[in-house]
């Protein structure tokens, strides 16, 4: 039952990981014209924003040995939640360039970590369900900022996005119990006995 419950709340964070991925390419037009950025930042943005998520996703082997993946996905939805509150705010295109870079970081953290709890502890049929989530995400995220655009604009549109994402932290923390006691890796446990 609780692997069950935990593997539900897994596709609820890959839901929540997508969201904001594919947001960004509906919200320019409206934020270029209220920050009076060049055409290029967009690019900008994205590159960091995809640097970020590489360089984490790389590390993230390291990281979950350190922290174990709860912590790990728990801490990483913190900060993608608060770089998207700092996307609502943003006062200059600038401030869009320095929020991709724990944007970046936090959702290749998610990424890499998810994917290791599915691929340790599920069949390989979740992990196909779970990048189905993660599609579920990325067509509501665009679906969510079109309407705040429509009612509220691009601000309210990202402070609802960070509020989804707080709100799937807000998960992940009260069921931090449900996850598994994760070994050591093999060299950390050789090392250990010697």
């Amino acid at each position: 039952m609780a692997a069950t419950l935990l593997l539900a709340i897994v596709y609820v964070a890959f839901v929540g990981l997508g969201l904001a991925d594919g947001a960004f390419g509906v919200a320019w037009p409206a934020m270029r014209a209220e920050l009076g950025a060049p055409l290029a930042a967009a690019g900008a943005v994205s590159l960091v924003d995809g640097a970020c998520s590489t360089a984490s996703s790389v590390a993230s082997g390291r990281v979950l040995g350190r922290l174990g993946t709860p912590r790990l996905v728990v801490l990483s939805f913190a900060l993608t939640s608060l770089a998207l509150a700092g996307f609502a705010l943003a006062p200059a295109p600038v401030a869009l360039l320095l929020l991709a870079v724990p944007l970046g970081l936090g959702g290749g953290a998610v990424d890499a970590g998810l994917n290791h709890h599915v691929a340790r502890f599920y069949s390989s049929r979740h992990m196909n369900w779970l990048h189905c989530a993660w599609g579920l995400g990325a067509a509501l995220g665009p679906l969510i900022l079109a309407a705040r655009l429509a009612n509220g604009g691009w601000r309210a549109g990202y402070a609802t996005l960070s509020l989804a994402q707080l709100g799937v932290t807000a998960i992940l923390l009260a069921t931090l119990r449900l996850w598994p006691r994760e070994a050591p890796p093999a060299r950390a446990a050789a090392a250990a006995s010697q």
